[in-house]
């Protein structure tokens, strides 16, 4: 157990649990009773919720990884099937998508899975000026 865990106050440690259970399982544990809890079980829950949360983040992070080289490797085939370079294959695999705004070419991205890392970003930021905008008149029409 963390050493840091016993200097937190009973609030403190409420709150450090409220949050670190939404980081590990994604809801809000409001079914958990605190005030019927000890301070030691208390401090047993947060490490307990600590420990889940950091594990959640590294299979985020070897997700992300893992999304990343799927990602790089469709292109890869993409300049192979034909494409020639990276833009063009970015191209090709936008085509047949519908965008109206940067945050359409963002949630493409993000479907992907690696809006939040280094090359998403950058990737994001390169897509905007290569895909096509619709508007919402042309559609209509």
């Amino acid at each position: 157990m963390d050493v840091s865990i016993f200097k937190l106050t009973r609030d403190d440690l409420q709150s450090f649990i409220w949050d670190a259970y939404k980081e590990a399982y994604g809801i809000r544990p409001r079914f958990m009773d605190f005030e019927s809890m000890s301070m030691d079980q208390l401090r047993k829950e947060a490490d307990s919720c600590a420990n889940a949360a950091e594990a959640e983040m590294k299979r985020e992070e070897e997700q992300q990884e893992a999304d990343l080289a799927e990602f790089k490797s469709l292109i890869q085939k993409t300049i192979e099937l034909g494409a020639g370079d990276e833009e063009t294959a970015l191209r090709w695999l936008t085509q047949s998508e519908v965008f109206y705004h940067g945050q359409d070419v963002e949630h493409w991205v993000w479907n992907k899975g690696i809006l939040f890392t280094d090359y998403g970003r950058e990737l994001t930021k390169r897509l905007a000026q290569i895909v096509d905008y619709a508007s919402y008149e042309e559609e209509a029409a």
